[in-house]
């Protein structure tokens, strides 16, 4: 087992059946198969960035890394969540 950072997140690779398994324990479901260890750290910030931007796109909030500044602001200058009276 390694462990490498890749985009902030601990990624954690291990080797099955001469195949490199790549996956990021803060993200469930974040698993990545590579034929070769060097091709890890690419696919897994390309994954990263797709777990992000889909989770942004289901929570309001939540900044993917390409958001667009002021993306989750309301416009009325309130924060995400505050109930107007």
């Amino acid at each position: 087992m390694k462990e490498i950072m890749v985009e902030g997140f601990k990624v954690i690779i291990e080797k099955e059946e001469g195949k490199f398994i790549a996956s990021v324990p803060k993200l469930p479901g974040c698993i990545a198969q590579a034929d070769h260890e060097e091709d890890v750290p690419r696919q897994m910030r390309k994954l990263i960035g797709l777990y992000l931007a889909e989770l942004a796109s289901r929570k309001p909030g939540i900044r993917g890394r390409n958001a667009e500044p002021g993306a989750g602001k309301r416009s009325d200058g309130e924060p995400p969540g505050k109930i107007k009276k």
